[in-house]
């Protein structure tokens, strides 16, 4: 069979060195299945007027990094199911028309991995994009997502009638369980970043890697967190632990270009150095040009504690034993399923006595957490290719 295809993926975020990872993994999985494919990524430029191409996709990439749909497109396009597309397509905003030329000759179209834009982000023009290939009678596959109700009634009608439409991978039993109440059919899966090829070992450190955020800025349902508490009671915590004396604590930063946080990093930095008065070296890690060198940073630490998503996903992924620090369920999950429950706390839990206790725990147990998650490294990067061999085997037999 002429494995040589037209894929799309639409709706890649950038801007952070997770999504960063969980993209090039699903790219170099696809690469496996269709090794003469060409590739066309279409960014969800939300935040941003034009997002940074993730650099590690490789050649015989199109990158579609600028513009974004208007709130019109969404009535134009419910307006061609009782006209015709081709007659409200000159309706559609410049952008939409330029997508609906890029889906039309698609071989297979995939949602890029991603959080709850779909759900609790409830992000329209993420919407807008897969109605427009749902509207070129595509169906999209969903490469393990997290997806869910969003609260608004009007948004989740729209989000369920597509993804009932949809091939949909999930990356987290919550998303499976709310979309079934929901008459949708999900697989579930794992995050797509446990099938990235492991790093080696050989130059371990004994750094301590964290990766902190500010919570308010970047999550919605987090606009009143206490930033100030939280500091305080890390570095708390982290005095609690007689181990921690004499080790570097390495802060990572995990998003960049106009998401970034070096001011933050550099202020958290002060922070650490007066609450912890010469106990630990403290360093901050200057942006790295590929997410390549955040995954190598946290692949050699002796101890990973993070606050964001991808920080638990890699550390996992290379063996290390880690503290999450879970601000939504998609890392609640991840720790049950990498075997580490204990080593997971919710932020809605969050105190500085947990967090010790939850640090000694980690420290204590870390060879036998090592080995529980190298135990598990087969089989979860496994589930991670579902999406991938599925789109293989669904176009093999046509």
């Amino acid at each position: 069979m002429n494995m040589q295809k037209k894929i799309v993926i639409i709706n890649q975020h950038s801007g952070n060195y997770g999504d960063e990872a969980a993209g090039t993994a699903a790219m170099e999985q696809l690469r496996v299945h269709f090794p003469s494919a060409n590739f066309r990524v279409v960014y969800n430029t939300q935040h941003l007027v034009n997002d940074p191409e993730v650099p590690t996709f490789g050649l015989g990439v199109t990158h579609y990094t600028s513009g974004k749909p208007t709130p019109a497109d969404f009535f134009v396009l419910l307006a061609s199911y009782i006209l015709s597309l081709d007659i409200c397509k000159k309706w559609l905003s410049l952008y939409s028309q330029k997508l609906l030329e890029v889906i039309a000759d698609a071989d297979v179209i995939f949602v890029a991995p991603g959080g709850a834009n779909i759900g609790i982000y409830h992000d329209w023009r993420y919407l807008i994009r897969i109605l427009l290939a749902i509207r070129m009678r595509k169906r999209p596959i969903f490469f393990l997502n997290t997806l869910g109700p969003s609260g608004d009634w009007r948004f989740d009608l729209v989000s369920m009638w597509l993804l009932r439409r949809s091939k949909v991978f999930v990356r987290e039993r919550a998303s499976e369980l709310q979309l079934a109440k929901r008459g949708v059919s999900s697989s579930l899966g794992v995050d797509v970043a446990f099938s990235l090829p492991s790093i080696g070992r050989e130059s371990c450190s004994q750094e301590l890697v964290l990766i902190v955020s500010e919570l308010g800025r970047f999550f919605r349902k987090h606009r009143g967190f206490d930033q100030l508490r939280f500091e305080n009671e890390i570095c708390d915590g982290l005095l609690e632990e007689p181990s921690i004396e004499g080790r570097v604590i390495r802060l990572l930063p995990n998003s960049y270009g106009d998401l970034g946080e070096m001011p933050y990093l550099r202020h958290f930095r002060e922070v650490l150095l007066k609450k912890l008065q010469g106990k630990c070296s403290v360093l901050v890690d200057e942006p790295y040009s590929t997410y390549r060198g955040y995954e190598e940073r946290i692949a050699r630490a002796a101890l990973v504690v993070s606050m964001r998503y991808h920080g638990v996903v890699l550390a996992a992924l290379h063996g290390v034993p880690y503290v999450s620090i879970s601000y939504e369920n998609k890392m609640c999950e991840v720790a049950q399923y990498t075997g580490c429950r204990n080593s997971n706390i919710r932020i809605s839990e969050w105190q500085a006595a947990k967090f010790a206790s939850v640090l000694r725990y980690v420290v204590r147990n870390s060879a036998s957490i090592r080995a529980e998650l190298e135990a598990r490294k087969g089989f979860l990067a496994e589930l991670a290719r579902l999406p991938s061999a599925y789109a293989w085997l669904l176009h093999e037999r046509k």
